[in-house]
C-alpha cells in the first residue's frame, strides 16, 4: 500500500487488520477515524471509495489504526463519542459515555418532567455527560455537576460549551464530610459512581483496564461505598419529594434497592431496567416525614 491509494482499499484494509472487532463493527470505525482524518462525515466515506487519500493522510490512517489495534478505543482516537444525541470530549481523564448511560439521563428527565425550573445535582459527572445532557434537553433546569478530578471538570465545561448548555461544575469530593455543593436542595440528585469491585478487573474488557480511568470505575473494598454515601447526604442534598437516582452493577442492584429500602427517608423504591433485561438503575424519593416503604417492583 505504498503511494496514493483510496478511500475504498484504506477502509477494507483497516476492517480485515482489526480482526478482533466484529467485522461491522470494525468498518464503521474504521469509516469514522478515515472521516476524522480527511475532515469528512461518514457518508462521505462510504459514498466515494475511489476518491485518493494523499500519502500523509493514509499514513495518519495507518498510525491511527495501529492504536486501535493495540487496544485504544476507538473514541479516544477521536476525541469524542457521541451520547444522547449528541457529541462530547473524550479523553482518557474520563470514562467513555455508555449507551446504557442513557437510561439514567431518561430517568432524570421523567422525573423533573412535571416540574418548572427544576434543580438536578449530577455527583462524579466525568465528562459532563448527564449533567449536559439533561440541560441540553431541560434549558429551564439548574443543573449542578460535581468531580474529584480537575481535569473532569475542565472536559466538562469544554462539553458543555461545545453543546450550548447552561451548568455550574465544581471540583468536589463525596467522601469528604463537609461535601455540599452550592445550589441546593435538588429536584433530584443523579449519579453514575464507581461500582467495580477490584476483584471483578478479569471480567473487564482489556482495553478498558488499560485505558479509562481506574478511580471512575473501581471501587476501593466496598463496592457499595458511594451509595452509602450519597445516601448519608441526601438531607443535606435533596428537597422533601426529591428523588435520588443511580447507575448500579446488574449483580448488585438488589443491594442497593436494600440499602435504600432500610434508610428510612428513602421510600418508593424501584429497580428500572436496561434495553438488554439486565438491572441498570435504582431510585427513590426523599420523604423525611414519611418513613414508610413503598416498594415498586
Amino acid at each position: 500500500m505504498e503511494g496514493r491509494t483510496s478511500v475504498g482499499e484504506l477502509r477494507k484494509w483497516a476492517a480485515r487488520s482489526m480482526d478482533a472487532v466484529p467485522r461491522t463493527e470494525a468498518i464503521r470505525e474504521a469509516d469514522l477515524m478515515l472521516g476524522h482524518i480527511l475532515g469528512v462525515g461518514r457518508a462521505e466515506i462510504i459514498a466515494y471509495p475511489d476518491r485518493n487519500v494523499a500519502t500523509d493522510d493514509a499514513e495518519e490512517f495507518r498510525s491511527v489504526v495501529a492504536k486501535r489495534i493495540a487496544g485504544v478505543p476507538v473514541q479516544y482516537i477521536l476525541g469524542w463519542a457521541e451520547f444522547y444525541g449528541l457529541r462530547f470530549e473524550v479523553s482518557p481523564a474520563v470514562l467513555i459515555p455508555r449507551p446504557e448511560t442513557e437510561i439514567l439521563v431518561e430517568q432524570v428527565l421523567d422525573e423533573i418532567s412535571a416540574k418548572d425550573n427544576p434543580s438536578v445535582l449530577d455527583v462524579g459527572t466525568g465528562s459532563g455527560c448527564i449533567a449536559v445532557a439533561v440541560a441540553r434537553s431541560r434549558p429551564d433546569a439548574r443543573v449542578v455537576a460535581v468531580d474529584v478530578s480537575r481535569e473532569s471538570i475542565r472536559v466538562a465545561m469544554r462539553n458543555a460549551k461545545r453543546n450550548a448548555v447552561r451548568a455550574t461544575f465544581v471540583r468536589a469530593d463525596l467522601r469528604n464530610p463537609a461535601f455540599n455543593p452550592r445550589g441546593g436542595p435538588f429536584d433530584v440528585v443523579v449519579s453514575n459512581p464507581p461500582y467495580i469491585h477490584p476483584d471483578e478487573m478479569t471480567s473487564v474488557e482489556r482495553r478498558v483496564i488499560e485505558h479509562e480511568p481506574h478511580a471512575a470505575l473501581f471501587t476501593k473494598e466496598d463496592p457499595l461505598e458511594y451509595y452509602r454515601l450519597l445516601l448519608s447526604r441526601t438531607e443535606t442534598l435533596a428537597r422533601s419529594g426529591g428523588a435520588l437516582i443511580v447507575e448500579v452493577h446488574a449483580d448488585r442492584s438488589r443491594e442497593v434497592e436494600s440499602l435504600m429500602l432500610r434508610t428510612d427517608s428513602i421510600t418508593a423504591v424501584r429497580i428500572v431496567k436496561d434495553l438488554a433485561g439486565r438491572d441498570r438503575i435504582v431510585r427513590g424519593l426523599y420523604s423525611p416525614a414519611n418513613s414508610s416503604k413503598d416498594l415498586v417492583r
